[in-house]
């Protein structure tokens, strides 16, 4: 089922990648452009579960271990027991958190924009801080690129993908197109002049860059 991540407060689907890389798993949290909220990525959770049980059952042995040994007078196993207790429970901290964490939703794309143009991919990339001014009219001219691409790709004959490469600087706009597959030019090219028709809007210096990817069938 075709799918793409959006924000489960707002349905926003501009979410960009914000921190450092998570010891986890080495992925990074997302923050949605529309409404600022913070989330986590998505996770399997029936797995993280099994680790924290895990983490758990062995932070309990090492904590027993350690007692064990401190009783006994050893120091020197004692202290490696207490080491891997503290270890396993920072372990226990991050996997909770990560199961509690809010994450993104994945929105049904099997019929969106259009029953024959299905939106199966979006990235965003932006180092500049949401600001409501300039996020209001993105998230605007994103749901009408959407639109136009299920309107001008809709009378497909063939089945190809299209990607849809926006590059904004200072509310200047740099539109390219890729694909594979045959696609009609006709139909290109009027998804490039609806997007060229768009109404303008202020954005920051810093580049912001999107990328959409559509499956068309016939």
């Amino acid at each position: 089922m075709p799918s793409v991540l959006a924000c489960p407060d707002c349905v926003s689907f501009l979410l960009v990648r914000v921190g450092s890389s998570s010891p986890l798993d080495g992925k990074k949290a997302l923050r949605c452009l529309a409404c600022r909220t913070t989330l986590q990525p998505r996770r399997p959770k029936p797995l993280y579960a099994f680790f924290f049980v895990l983490a758990l059952c062995v932070t309990v042995a090492a904590a027993a271990f350690s007692l064990y040994k401190i009783s006994g007078g050893e120091v020197v196993p004692a202290l490696r027991g207490l080491f891997a207790t503290g270890v396993c429970a920072w372990a226990m901290f991050l996997i909770r958190r990560t199961l509690t964490a809010t994450v993104p939703v994945q929105f049904d794309t099997r019929e969106f924009p259009n029953p024959h143009v299905q939106l199966t991919a979006m990235t965003v990339r932006t180092a500049v801080s949401p600001e409501r001014e300039w996020t209001q009219g993105l998230g605007a001219f994103v749901t009408e690129v959407m639109r136009s691409a299920g309107r001008c790709l809709s009378e497909a004959r063939s089945t190809y993908k299209v990607c849809l490469k926006l590059e904004i600087v200072a509310g200047v706009r740099k539109t390219t197109l890729s694909y594979r597959g045959k696609p009609p030019e006709a139909a290109l090219s009027a998804l490039l002049d609806e997007i060229e028709r768009l109404p303008k809007f202020s954005t920051p210096d810093e580049p912001i860059s999107l990328e959409l990817w559509f499956d068309v069938k016939a």
